[in-house]
């Protein structure tokens, strides 16, 4: 009685960080591949990392998370902290599969020296080419969860209209047979 009611209420606020969680990381893997398409083409233009992160900060809108968390991170770059040390920060304030992968990639990049515009450039398709698989994976998968609502929903449907008349003469001839011999 009680206990039930008491223990439902107690778990609401979890289901709500919870539902908060989800749409934070959805929010996140909606926006990182603009961002990194943005990053990758001004890097490539020329501009710094920290440079181009600055040009697209000013124009992101300010409420998205992902802009948030990249514009705390530029603020502590501003305040003395390392940019490996500010990305793995950034990485645990996420925690985002898609992003770890990025920050990754832009940390051994880093420490290699290799080009920050070649590094984007690879992880923005590689981004790309992992949401269109996902897509493909969810589009092949639709027929198979369409199969039950088809039978639940049409087939009965179809059975009514093809055996329906049948069904209604073959009765139809039951009764005229039975009803001639009795």
């Amino acid at each position: 009685g009680p206990w039930i009611v008491l223990s439902l209420l107690a778990s609401i606020p979890l289901l709500v960080v919870r539902a908060s969680r989800r749409q934070r990381v959805m929010d996140v893997d909606h926006d990182l591949p603009l961002m990194l398409e943005l990053l990758a083409t001004l890097t490539e233009g020329g501009l710094s990392f920290d440079a181009a992160l600055d040009k697209i900060l000013g124009a992101q809108f300010r409420t998205r998370p992902l802009s948030q968390e990249f514009r705390t991170y530029h603020r502590e770059l501003q305040l003395g902290v390392s940019r490996l040390q500010g990305l793995r920060r950034l990485a645990s304030r996420l925690e985002v599969t898609s992003v770890s992968f990025l920050i990754s990639a832009l940390i051994q990049s880093e420490q290699v020296g290799a080009s920050m515009a070649t590094t984007l450039r690879r992880q923005a398709d590689d981004l790309r080419n992992r949401r269109r698989e996902q897509a493909l994976m969810l589009a092949q998968a639709l027929p198979v969860k369409m199969v039950v609502p088809l039978i639940l929903c049409f087939l009965p449907g179809i059975f009514v209209s093809t055996l329906g008349p049948s069904l209604h003469q073959l009765v139809n001839l039951v009764s005229g047979i039975t009803g001639g011999i009795r």
